[in-house]
């Protein structure tokens, strides 16, 4: 799935998830065309166009399939259209799985367990295990995306810096460096993102290898507080010390973009979307993965994408065409239509993706080692609430109204009064 600027934006605010209701859907209807190819529904949240060649391939390779394709290309609406359909009777023979329905589809028992296919065997570990519960997997995802930070590297130079920082504290050091030779460090869109400590945060889960983070919040394990403060009380460090304005609360992605294309801003985030604008803008720039927290991994903001699955109540023909279905997507042949010709980043076992070399470092040290992290993957319920509810408490925050403590403590207040 093809993942730009405005998906990153609208993952950032966290879509509202609809909430599925059990119900024994019958599936899409006939099972044969008029000239008896065996009739496949096939229902996803991406470009129709885009797909196209991907859809013309397997029908090519499959002339006894014929694809019934249908697309909601944003994902709120998919999600909410895919929830009429299953509690319609007329749930597609296959689907998109993501993030947001995941636990709605299996605890419903929407989704087929797909762990012992052989097409399986093609996921990378992290995009396995992004789709599975319980030891069981549920979904194919093949590709990802991630952003990171730019860097302006005849700024860096300008203050004896070669390399981008590697770690918050250097990443700190590099800032009042620049910041004394007159020179914006970073900026950040606070209008809507909290990017930059997710990375943070993700790179303190990667020390004790916890894959749970932030989901023991929701079951009771631990709280926002606990989980949170260690990582805003660093984070805040660039607020505190007068080495970012305070005027990020109000900027806008567009606002910052400008700045950094007409050489005034060192850092900001970005993505493999931004590569060929930023060539364009003359700059000398590199890519790398986020400063890591402490000792922890640097990390890449992004996730695994949303992948396929099948209607579990499938059965005969229609279930032996959605396996050649999938067993197609996670095939070399669709896989390069993927990365060439719809530009996802794909990240499988069974083939590397082209990127432009000035993506290496978050490709391969992120996307590929699934150094990735985004909170509302872990958000399990809420994802509508604690998303905003974070930007506006870092908001308060950086304007002075709260203290570092006060973000986990009104995170908690908030989720017991949900409970």
């Amino acid at each position: 799935m093809r993942v730009t600027k405005h998906t990153v934006r609208m993952v950032a605010a966290f879509a509202a998830v609809a909430t599925m209701l059990p119900l024994a859907a019958c599936g899409s209807g006939s099972e044969t065309t008029s000239d008896g190819k065996v009739k496949l529904s096939w229902y996803t949240n991406e470009n129709a166009t885009l797909m196209d060649p991907v859809v013309k391939e397997f029908e090519k390779e499959n002339p006894d399939i014929a694809l019934d394709f249908t697309s909601t290309p944003t994902t709120s609406e998919y999600i909410s259209t895919l929830q009429t359909r299953l509690v319609g009777n007329q749930a597609p023979d296959v689907f998109v799985i993501t993030s947001e329905n995941i636990n709605q589809l299996v605890a419903n028992g929407y989704a087929m367990d797909l762990s012992d296919e052989p097409f399986i065997d093609n996921l990378a570990d992290a995009n396995k295990a992004f789709l599975s519960r319980n030891g069981k997997v549920y979904g194919v995802s093949v590709a990802s995306w991630a952003q990171g930070l730019a860097y302006n590297k005849d700024l860096l130079a300008k203050v004896g810096v070669s390399e981008p920082p590697q770690t918050w504290d250097e990443f700190l050091e590099v800032s009042k460096k620049l910041k004394d030779a007159g020179i914006t460090p970073f900026l950040e869109a606070m209008s809507d993102s909290t990017m930059s400590l997710e990375a943070l945060l993700g790179s303190k889960y990667s020390i004790t290898g916890d894959k749970e983070g932030l989901r023991k919040v929701f079951d009771g394990s631990s709280t926002f507080e606990k989980e949170l403060t260690p990582v805003i009380s660093e984070w805040y460090k660039q607020y505190s010390e007068g080495l970012v304005t305070k005027d990020t609360v109000g900027m806008s992605g567009q606002d910052i973009e400008t700045q950094f294309y007409n050489g005034q801003l060192a850092m900001m985030l970005s993505g493999s979307w931004a590569v060929p604008t930023l060539k364009d803008s003359g700059i000398n720039f590199g890519m790398s993965l986020f400063p890591a927290y402490k000792n922890g991994q640097r990390m890449g903001i992004g996730s695994e994408n949303g992948g396929y699955t099948i209607y579990s109540k499938l059965t005969g023909k229609k279930l032996e065409a959605a396996k050649k279905l999938l067993t197609f997507l996670t095939s070399k042949t669709a896989l390069k239509i993927d990365n060439e010709q719809k530009g996802d980043i794909v990240n499988t076992k069974n083939y590397t993706a082209k990127v432009d070399p000035a993506f290496d470092d978050i490709y391969k040290n992120g996307i590929q080692k699934g150094n990735l992290y985004l909170a509302v993957n872990q958000f399990t319920k809420g994802s509508d609430v604690f998303g905003p509810q974070l930007v506006s408490l870092l908001q308060q925050l950086i304007q002075g109204q709260i203290s570092v403590e006060d973000v986990g403590k009104n995170m908690d207040a908030k989720l017991a009064s949900l409970s």
